[in-house]
């Protein structure tokens, strides 16, 4: 795809240097661990040092891109690089509409945002299965102020390092598997790598506290949702001086399993995997519910009280209609509480004591208000569930606790 000229001036594409960029990895960075278990040998990167295209909406009439004291730009001193060209500041600062109409050719199933927010406006579909150039149109020409983000789908995968500490852990397991992102994103916090999916490769949505864990890198696929430049102040960054951009998805680097399992070890966690089929029908029509608990569990501590631990169970009771899936998943989760857990049987008492007529059920909410509080964004944890994420919607909405 090549941009149109009138596009490129509504998205603000400008050149930058590269020394505002978060420091890569030095010669002495390591991977914490890899799929096989061997810490690859110290690397010298020899990649290109990255330059950036910006597509920048933080303009206002009459100015230049209108950056603030404390953007990159302003504190690397490189002003003449982040200069546009007269009143198509202006036109930056209001088309959403060109941006969400370039994301569309680009090849990314374009949805409408919140401003300065990852909520959708609206719901997924039937927007998605209808999407073109003139639903677009027709969106932003009604709300103009709209952000543009997109589903990364099952074919993409976007990683995202929110501090110098995970950005460098990203770059040195890119350098580890020889392979240079063709589309980086900066963000508010850091930065956003693309890339495409290899054939057949597993993976799902992670996401992690970077005040808790500054070191990990949240992984983005499949229903999540991702914002893109021009909104909340989001820019392209190009990471060679001489390398042709790149025109469309279709030409994202690959990333395959072992590299999708490395950055999960780097996280601590288990390498993704499909769920195990089964033939029971009651399972098979929970399975979304259970999916769906399951991503939330893994963000909730089993050591926490013991009426915390004990509506957590009521929550999986009701959303599995009190079956022996649910008892087990509630019995695993229980087994991660290394302070608390006594055995199966006191799991199973009070299993025993939850009642699917309670007249005060205990709903999904609750596992979402426990989510947010530890701080996590729960509509990333619900996209893990991938299909299960339209549960999470439904039910939550105007009903946390």
């Amino acid at each position: 795809m090549v941009m149109k000229l009138e596009e490129a001036d509504a998205l603000g594409v400008a050149s930058r240097s590269a020394h505002d960029l978060p420091p890569g990895p030095t010669d002495s960075d390591q991977i914490d661990s890899s799929p096989t278990g061997a810490q690859p040998a110290p690397t010298t990167s020899t990649r290109t040092q990255p330059t950036a295209t910006a597509l920048d909406n933080s303009a206002s009439p009459g100015s230049s891109m209108g950056t603030s004291p404390d953007s990159p730009e302003s504190r690397s001193g490189n002003a003449a690089a982040s200069q546009s060209t007269g009143p198509l500041s202006a036109q930056r600062h209001r088309n959403r509409h060109a941006a969400a109409k370039y994301w569309l050719e680009f090849g990314y199933a374009v949805i409408p945002v919140v401003p300065d927010s990852k909520q959708p406006t609206l719901t997924w579909e039937p927007w998605l299965s209808t999407l073109s150039a003139q639903t677009l149109a027709a969106h932003w020409a009604k709300w103009p102020n709209h952000d543009v983000g997109f589903i990364v789908g099952d074919d993409h995968v976007v990683f995202d390092a929110d501090s110098p500490a995970s950005i460098a852990a990203l770059n040195t397991i890119e350098a580890h598997f020889g392979i240079t992102p063709l589309l980086v994103i900066r963000t508010s916090r850091g930065l956003h790598h693309h890339f495409r999916r290899a054939e057949g490769t597993c993976a799902r949505s992670d996401s992690h506290s970077t005040e808790k864990h500054p070191d990990r890198i949240d992984v983005k696929t499949a229903r999540a949702l991702v914002v893109l430049p021009p909104s909340g102040g989001r820019s392209i960054v190009s990471t060679s001086d001489t390398a042709k951009p790149v025109q469309h998805a279709s030409e994202l680097t690959v990333v395959d399993q072992a590299f999708v399992d490395a950055v999960f070890a780097h996280n601590g966690k288990p390498p993704p995997r499909p769920p195990l089929r089964v033939s029971d029908p009651e399972v098979q029509a929970c399975s979304g519910q259970i999916r769906l608990l399951r991503a939330l569990l893994q963000h909730i501590d089993a050591d926490c009280g013991y009426d915390r631990w004990l509506r957590v169970g009521a929550v999986i009771f009701h959303q599995t209609g009190g079956t022996e899936e649910g008892f087990t998943l509630y019995n695993e989760w229980s087994r991660t509480g290394v302070r608390k857990y006594r055995d199966v049987k006191n799991v199973r008492a009070k299993w025993k004591s939850f009642r699917i007529d309670h007249p005060h059920r205990v709903r999904l909410g609750t596992l979402v208000w426990m989510v947010k509080a530890a701080g996590y964004d729960w509509l990333e944890v619900g996209a893990s569930a991938e299909d299960a994420f339209d549960i999470v919607d439904e039910q939550t909405r105007g009903n946390e606790l």
